[in-house]
């Protein structure tokens, strides 16, 4: 068999050489990262990634005030590229009608431009640009996934911003609309958006790895920098749930309630040694390796 032939390879990859080092669980054909799914604290609060932190500098003195930008600015849907499935494109579609209410005055401005320049039969077109073919025989054919427009430069269009007179808060058009209609968010808003901060990388074993987008992880989650270091990862709310916890919709929605079931008594085991004080010295985290 070409795996067991190429094993000594596929084990010099950045991903397995970073099993080898962690503690892992099997849960079915899903190898999960104990210390990133398990044990790390986790909640998404749209007020709590634009909190301002003054940075300490020399001209303080002189009555200067420096913020540092990626704590200012640092929600997820800023500086992200988001790219949809055909199916992700052709749900938001028969839905815009219903999120475009929810949308800021600048995205509501872009898609009824661009709609009325493309048609109304060409909704796909008004908040995502399809991609094109830079290599083959064929330059410039459109691709079977698009891009989501931006605004600003770096501002996803769905991208919302509130402020209550105390503190500001983003939200997502798409989740807004959703929630008010008594819709599922699973079934409306790109997968790359509410499976994040999570990451799903497949093994040679045809496996795969749930982890989390830190900077041990990025090399292989094809993550940047910018968003390894986003406040809800580097800075967690006091008292936030564990990450598998915060998830726990979006999991059964992908994996299924008996795998979510069988991942809750995993996680239970690390609790109760948690709290005892034990650390486990076991690790048998090779053992999903073919022989």
């Amino acid at each position: 068999m070409f795996r067991e032939k190429l094993k000594s390879f596929f084990e010099k990859t950045p991903v397995i050489h970073y099993i080898k080092q962690i503690e892992t669980e099997q849960i079915g054909e899903i190898i999960v990262d104990v210390k990133n799914v398990i044990l790390r604290p986790y909640a998404c609060d749209g007020a709590h990634c634009l909190s301002v932190k003054s940075l300490s500098n020399h001209l303080a003195d002189y009555g200067f005030t420096f913020y540092n930008d990626m704590a200012a600015y640092g929600d997820c849907c800023r500086g992200a590229i988001v790219f949809l499935s055909q199916d992700e494109r052709q749900r938001i579609a028969r839905h815009l009608d219903g999120i475009l209410s929810h949308m800021s005055q600048e995205g509501q401005l872009l898609i009824k431009t661009l709609l009325q320049q493309k048609g109304l039969e060409n909704k796909q077109e008004a908040f995502a640009e399809s991609a094109r073919a830079t290599l083959g025989e064929q330059p410039g054919r459109e691709l079977d996934f698009a891009k989501i427009h931006t605004l600003w430069g770096d501002q996803c269009i769905f991208r919302t911003l509130h402020h209550d007179g105390r503190r500001g808060q983003v939200r997502c058009a798409i989740h807004a609309y959703t929630a008010q209609a008594g819709i599922s968010y699973l079934e409306v808003k790109p997968t790359d958006c509410w499976f994040w901060p999570l990451a799903l990388v497949p093994l040679y074993t045809g496996q795969f790895l749930l982890t989390v987008h830190t900077d041990e992880t990025r090399q292989f989650t094809e993550e940047s920098e910018n968003y390894t270091k986003k406040r809800c990862l580097s800075e967690p709310i006091p008292g936030a749930p564990y990450m598998y916890q915060s998830f726990q919709r979006e999991l059964v929605y992908v994996f299924g309630q008996a795998w979510y079931d069988d991942l809750t008594a995993c996680a239970a085991t690390y609790h109760q040694r948690a709290t005892k004080g034990e650390r486990s010295e076991d690790r048998s985290r090779l053992q999903w390796y073919p022989s």
